[in-house]
């Protein structure tokens, strides 16, 4: 869902900045997330209305009907393991996987770290929120804070 800003962010600063997108486990078991979480809130069902509720908002996503009813994936981990399969090449260095959510304490997704970890944007922040920190990081006066 979020993705649409990433890419405006990546056309309208095209060579300004870089982008490392990063595995955040939210999902590591699906069914017991579903028992825990959604139990009170009517199970699979609730959560596949809710994500149709969500979705529903934005033009530019279109789910299948009753996805999470159908092909509710057992866990997130598949997408983790194949970004890490991606990464191994550039990761001669041997970093640990799964330290910056901990590090930075990033706790939602997405989240946008900027500024060498010093700023961070978590959760549903629309695109001119993430264009005017971006902004004042690339054309800010040397040496002082941002604004942002």
């Amino acid at each position: 869902m979020s993705q649409i800003r990433i890419d405006e962010l990546s056309e309208n600063f095209a060579g300004s900045v870089e982008l490392e997108y990063r595995y955040l486990h939210v999902f590591g078991d699906v069914p017991r997330k579903m028992e825990a979480s959604w139990k009170d809130c009517g199970g699979p069902k609730g959560y596949d209305e809710h994500v149709s509720s969500v979705y529903a908002r934005f033009e530019h996503v279109a789910p299948a009907p009753h996805v999470w009813l159908r092909a509710a994936p057992r866990s997130s981990m598949p997408s983790h393991l194949m970004l890490c399969t991606v990464r191994l090449p550039e990761a001669e260095g041997r970093v640990r996987t799964g330290t910056l959510p901990r590090t930075h304490g990033i706790q939602a997704s997405p989240t946008l770290l900027l500024n060498e970890g010093r700023q961070r944007l978590s959760g549903n922040v629309g695109y001119r929120i993430i264009e005017a920190n971006v902004r004042e990081l690339l054309e800010g006066a040397p040496g002082q804070a941002s604004w942002c």
